[in-house]
C-alpha cells in the first residue's frame, strides 16, 4: 500500500511540473511576440534559473509563466524571429552555476554576466553558440580551464574573463578567434608562455594579460598588433628582454604595460614612436641602462611609472616636454645627477616619486612651485644638498612631502605653514636646526610628522599637542629642551618618540623622562634626573626599528611589492 502511495506521488510531481511547463508554452503562444516560441530555449533560461544559488534582488522571480521569456528581466530578443539574442546579467548580485543547456542559446550574439558570484566550471557547451560576438564572463569566481571548444565561436569580437580563478594554459584553439578585437584574461592563474599566434589577431585593439603566472619571454609578435590601443601584460613571470618590436605597434596605443615582472635589458629606443601613450608603466623589473631621451616626444604621457628597476645615469631633461604628465614614479633606481629644474613646466604633476636613487644637487625651487602637486612629492633616500626651499610654500594642495634621509641643512622654512593640505610630513635624517617654526601650527590635518636625527632645538611646541588627527610623532635624536606636553598625541606613548633629547623633562609618566623642576625664581627651568635615559644603542634601536614599526618603510615596501596606486594606474590604464 505504501508503495502505492509512493507512486501516486511521483506521477502527481511530474504532472505538475508538466502543467507548469505547459503553462508557460500555452502563455508564450498568447504573448504579442511575432513568432511562435522556442521550447528549446525556454527550457535553457529554466535550466539557468535552476541553477541559480543566491538571487538578493529576487531578479528571478520575473521568470515565470505570466510573462513571455523575450520580456524577463535580462532577457532580450531579435524582434523579427522572438530568437533571444542577449543575455544580460551583470552586476545582479546572483551565485549559482552556468547549466550546459546555455549551449542551446544558439542564436546568442551576447552573454553578460559580469560582477556576480558566478562558480564552478565554463560548459564546453558554450562552444556551440556559433553566433556569439561578446562574452563577458568577468569578475566572478569561475574556475577550471578555459574550454577549448570556444575555437567554433569564430565571430567572437571581446572575450572578457578578468578576476576569475581560471587555470591552465591559453588553448592553442583559440588562434582560431581571429576576429577579436578584446582579449581580456587579467587577473587569473592561468600559466605558460603567452601564444605567439595572438600577433595574427589583426583586429585586436586591446590585449589584457595582467595578473596571471604566464612565464617565458614577450613574443616578438606581438609588435605586428597594428590596431592595438591598449597592451598590458603586468604582474607575470615573464622573463627575457623587451622586444624592439614593440617600437613598431600601433600609433594609436595608449595603454602599455610590463610592471612587475623579471624583464632584464634596455627599454627599446623606438619607444618615442608611440606618440599616442597615454599610460606607460616598465616598473618592479630588472630594467637598466638609460631612460630613452625619445619617452620625452612621448606629449600624452599623463602616467609613467618605471620605479624598482635599475635604471641609470641622467633623468632625461626631455621629460620637461610632457606638459600633460600627472603622475612621475622613478624612486629605488640608480639614477644621479640633479633633479632637473626644467621639470617644473610639468604643470599637471600631482605625484612625484625620486626617492631611493643617488641624485644629489638642490632641490629644485622649479618644482616646489607647482601647485598641481597635490598627493606626494618624495625625494627620500638620496644624496641632495642646501636648504629646503621657501618656495615649499606653494604646495598648499600636496598631501604628503618626504625629503628624508638626504643632506639638508638650514632651518626649517617657516613657509611650510601653507601646506595646510599636508597629512604626512617628512623631514627626518637631514641636519636641520633651529627650532620648530610657530608658524607651522596651520598644519592641523597632519597625521604623520617625523622631524627625527637633525640638529633642531628649543622647546617642543605646545600646537602638537592640539593636533587632533596626529597619531605618529617621532622627534627623536635631536636637541630638544624643557617640558613635554602632555595633551594630544603627547598623551599616547605609543604614538611618540623623543628618545636621544637628553635635556627634555616630564611628560607621561610611561616616557620615562627625568622630572622638571622649577627654580625659585620661577624664570627658568632645570631638571632633576630621577631615572637614567636608555643609552644611545637602545635610543637608534627605539628611532629606526620600533617598539612602534617604522610606518615609512611599511608603506614603502607595500608600495614597491603592489605597485603604487592600482587604483589609480588602473583609471590611467583605462
Amino acid at each position: 500500500m505504501k508503495k502505492s502511495c509512493s507512486s501516486c506521488s511521483s506521477i502527481l510531481s511530474v504532472l505538475v511540473h508538466g502543467f507548469l511547463f505547459l503553462s508557460l508554452i500555452a502563455n508564450l503562444g498568447s504573448a504579442a511576440i511575432p513568432t511562435s516560441p522556442n521550447v528549446t530555449e525556454l527550457s535553457a533560461l529554466l535550466d539557468f534559473k535552476e541553477m541559480i544559488d543566491e538571487d538578493p534582488h529576487q531578479l528571478m522571480s520575473s521568470w515565470n509563466d505570466s510573462i513571455h521569456f523575450c520580456n524577463w528581466v535580462g532577457v532580450t530578443c531579435d524582434s523579427s524571429d522572438g530568437r533571444i539574442v542577449l543575455l544580460n546579467l551583470a552586476s545582479r548580485g546572483l551565485a549559482g552555476r552556468i547549466p550546459p543547456s546555455i549551449g542551446n542559446l544558439t542564436f546568442l550574439t551576447e552573454i553578460n554576466i559580469t560582477s556576480n558570484s558566478f562558480h564552478g566550471e565554463i560548459p564546453q557547451e558554450m562552444g556551440r553558440l556559433l553566433r556569439l560576438q561578446t562574452m563577458d564572463l568577468s569578475s566572478n569566481t569561475l574556475g577550471g580551464r578555459i574550454p577549448a571548444n570556444l575555437t567554433h565561436c569564430t565571430g567572437l569580437r571581446a572575450f572578457h574573463m578578468m578576476y576569475n580563478e581560471l587555470v591552465g594554459q591559453i588553448p592553442d584553439q583559440l588562434s582560431t578567434l581571429s576576429k577579436l578585437e578584446v582579449l581580456n584574461l587579467g587577473f587569473n592563474d592561468l600559466t605558460g608562455n603567452i601564444p605567439t599566434w595572438i600577433g595574427n589577431f589583426s583586429s585586436l585593439q586591446r590585449l589584457f594579460l595582467s595578473g596571471n603566472n604566464f612565464q617565458g619571454s614577450i613574443p616578438d609578435e606581438l609588435g605586428h598588433l597594428s590596431n592595438l590601443g591598449s597592451f598590458q601584460v603586468s604582474q607575470n613571470n615573464l622573463s627575457g628582454e623587451l622586444p624592439s618590436s614593440i617600437a613598431n605597434l600601433s600609433v594609436r596605443l595608449k595603454e602599455l604595460s610590463f610592471g612587475g615582472n623579471l624583464l632584464h635589458g634596455n627599454i627599446p629606443v623606438g619607444i618615442g614612436n608611440l606618440v599616442d601613450l597615454t599610460g606607460l608603466g616598465f616598473e618592479k623589473n630588472n630594467l637598466g641602462g638609460s631612460i630613452p631621451e625619445g619617452i620625452g616626444h612621448l606629449h600624452k604621457l599623463e602616467g609613467l611609472f618605471l620605479f624598482s628597476n635599475r635604471f641609470s645615469g641622467l633623468i632625461p631633461s626631455s621629460l620637461s616636454n610632457l606638459t600633460k604628465l600627472a603622475k612621475l614614479y622613478m624612486d629605488d633606481n640608480r639614477l644621479e645627477g640633479s633633479i632637473p629644474a626644467s621639470l617644473g613646466k610639468c604643470t599637471r604633476l600631482q605625484d612625484v616619486y625620486f626617492s631611493r636613487n643617488y641624485l644629489s644637487g638642490t632641490i629644485p625651487k622649479q618644482i616646489l612651485g607647482l601647485p598641481s602637486l597635490s598627493i606626494a612629492l618624495d625625494m627620500s633616500y638620496n644624496s641632495l644638498i642646501g636648504s629646503l626651499p621657501l618656495e615649499v610654500g606653494n604646495l598648499n594642495n600636496l598631501m604628503e612631502l618626504d625629503v628624508s634621509h638626504n643632506r639638508l641643512s638650514g632651518r626649517i622654512p617657516s613657509t611650510l605653514s601653507s601646506c595646510t593640505s599636508l597629512e604626512h610630513l617628512h623631514l627626518e635624517g637631514n641636519t636641520f636646526d633651529g627650532t620648530i617654526p610657530q608658524s607651522l601650527e596651520t598644519l592641523k590635518g597632519l597625521v604623520y610628522l617625523d622631524l627625527s636625527q637633525n640638529n633642531l632645538s628649543g622647546q617642543l611646541p605646545v600646537f602638537l599637542s592640539k593636533f587632533s588627527s596626529l597619531w605618529y610623532l617621532n622627534l627623536s635624536n635631536n636637541d630638544f629642551e624643557g617640558e613635554v606636553p602632555q595633551g594630544g598625541v603627547f598623551a599616547n606613548a605609543s604614538a611618540i618618540f623623543i628618545t636621544g633629547n637628553d635635556k627634555l623633562c616630564g611628560g607621561i609618566a610611561e616616557l620615562r623622562l627625568q622630572k622638571c623642576v622649577w627654580k625659585r625664581d620661577g624664570k627658568h627651568l632645570s631638571t632633576k634626573r630621577i631615572r637614567p635615559n636608555k643609552d644611545k644603542n637602545e635610543q637608534a634601536q627605539l628611532t629606526n626599528n620600533g617598539p612602534w614599526p617604522d610606518l615609512k618603510m611599511k608603506k614603502y615596501q607595500a608600495r614597491v611589492q603592489k605597485g603604487e596606486s592600482q587604483n589609480e594606474r588602473q583609471r590611467l590604464m583605462k
